[in-house]
């Protein structure tokens, strides 16, 4: 990892840390290329956001993406 992509990281886990939306959804930040503007997140898919045939409802996924 370089510095770039550790500093990065670190900001966005301390916006994610006073964003509500985040939290609820789990974000973690796993790796970030800022050069590229990319950026991989990984979310936490709980119970309570599964339809009635058990899979993470589309509105969640979208909140997701949105983040």
């Amino acid at each position: 990892m370089t510095t770039t992509e550790a500093a990065a990281i670190d900001w966005i886990t301390r916006v994610y840390s006073t964003n509500p939306i985040a939290t609820l959804l789990g974000a973690q930040p796993l790796a970030c290329d800022p050069e590229a503007g990319r950026i991989t997140i990984a979310f936490e898919a709980k119970p309570e956001f599964c339809n009635l045939l058990g899979t993470v409802q589309g509105g969640m996924l979208a909140a997701m993406l949105d983040l």
